[in-house]
């Protein structure tokens, strides 16, 4: 569904997160054949990172979970950078998907750090004071649940699904540590 269509249900057409990446059935290897080890391990890493953190960046609830999330996707994309020569043409739309998603998350992220900003700074003033900082707050408020609409849009789009579903196909190949 495209990021203009009405969202789709929380995780939807997402793998339920889990603490490995579990392999795809019977999908051929091409899509890794050729990439770095070091690559395929860290994708999983990180995309196990990801499955873990984006349902409580989703809800809004605690914005540590959405500066998790946008870690994970910053260090995603720098390391699908470090081996850009090397990358399938699949990985190179994820590069692009994964910068878009940044974007994003940036955007609901500062708006939690102004609010949070505010709140800590506002805690030592009288209550006169507090009070007339509430148009302020407000404000911030309804621009931080635009921005977290925008971005779960974002994540129930098309290409992030496509994104992830990428990762999980591509990461999935990865031959853990010890093996």
């Amino acid at each position: 569904m495209s990021s203009r269509g009405a969202a789709a249900p929380a995780g939807a057409g997402r793998p339920e997160p889990e603490s490995e990446v579990s392999a795809p059935a019977q999908r051929p290897a091409t899509e890794s054949a050729g990439l770095s080890p070091v690559l395929l391990e860290d994708l999983r890493r990180l995309l196990t990172a990801w499955l873990a953190h984006e349902p409580g960046a989703r809800s809004g609830e605690d914005p540590e979970e959405l500066h998790h999330l946008r870690v994970t996707a910053r260090r995603l994309n720098a390391s699908l950078g470090l081996f850009k020569q090397q990358l399938p043409p699949s990985l190179e739309r994820a590069r692009r998907t994964a910068k878009s998603m940044l974007r994003a998350f940036g955007a609901t992220r500062d708006l939690d750090v102004q609010i949070a900003g505010l709140a800590a700074w506002s805690a030592g003033l009288s209550e006169e004071e507090r009070a007339a900082l509430t148009p302020l707050a407000d404000l911030l408020a309804r621009e931080r649940r635009r921005a977290h609409a925008r971005m779960v849009r974002g994540l129930d789009s098309e290409s992030a699904r496509r994104w992830v579903e990428t990762l999980v196909d591509v990461s999935a190949r990865a031959v853990p540590r010890g093996n």
